[in-house]
């Protein structure tokens, strides 16, 4: 459609239906001239679940757009596919703080012990919300490398860092 909205509301639709048969129209609708249809498209992608859409989603998180790298990150965490640990401990990196904190969560997300040395070393990231998401990540990877790391967050000066470090080192300690 000529019309962006309609795009986008396609591109949404075509996730809320979970119908495998839209991948192949929604990676082409990920790499539309416009920043809302390939946010929505990105978004249609995780919801779908279908691994064939990780290489896809990789090339979205170089996205300009910092919403469309972010909705990108959530998608590889969804779909749970180890050939998104590297891109997405890239995104770590990331300018954007909520692209970071996505990243962290899509690492915690895919559960692979690869991401812990840079989890750990987004505990001291900037952004809280970045350092809370790597310490659940930790925990939900539950390799005990990232223990002294978390114990150190346990002094993080905001409490949500504190309560997820708390929690990931009792999952760990499982």
């Amino acid at each position: 459609s000529p019309s962006w909205i309609a795009r986008r509301n396609a591109a949404w639709a075509l996730g809320a239906l979970d119908d495998t048969r839209a991948v192949k129209a929604l990676i082409g609708a990920a790499r539309d001239q416009e920043t809302l249809v390939r946010k929505q498209a990105a978004w249609a992608l995780g919801a779908l679940d279908d691994a064939a859409a990780v290489p896809a989603l990789v090339t979205v998180l170089q996205d300009a757009d910092a919403g469309v790298r972010c909705q990108a990150a959530w998608a590889l965490g969804a779909i749970d596919d180890a050939r998104a640990v590297e891109p997405l401990l890239a995104a770590l990196k990331d300018g954007n703080s909520s692209v970071r904190s996505q990243a962290a969560w899509a690492l915690g997300a895919i559960d692979d012990p690869r991401a812990v040395t840079t989890l750990v070393a987004a505990l001291d990231d900037d952004d809280a919300s970045v350092r809370s998401r790597a310490a659940w990540a930790l925990g939900a990877i539950g390799d005990s490398r990232a223990l002294t790391g978390l114990v150190a967050a346990l002094k993080d000066s905001e409490a949500a860092v504190r309560r997820q470090a708390a929690w990931a080192i009792g999952a760990i300690g499982r």
